[in-house]
């Protein structure tokens, strides 16, 4: 999942949750 307003600036890793501005990779939720 990408976060509205990202900036994707490299590959991210599969089933994870990124954002911000670069995106980055957010801690799993429980």
């Amino acid at each position: 999942v990408i976060g509205a307003c990202s900036v994707v600036t490299r590959d991210v890793p599969p089933r994870t949750i990124n954002a911000g501005n670069p995106c980055r990779v957010l801690p799993p939720r429980a």
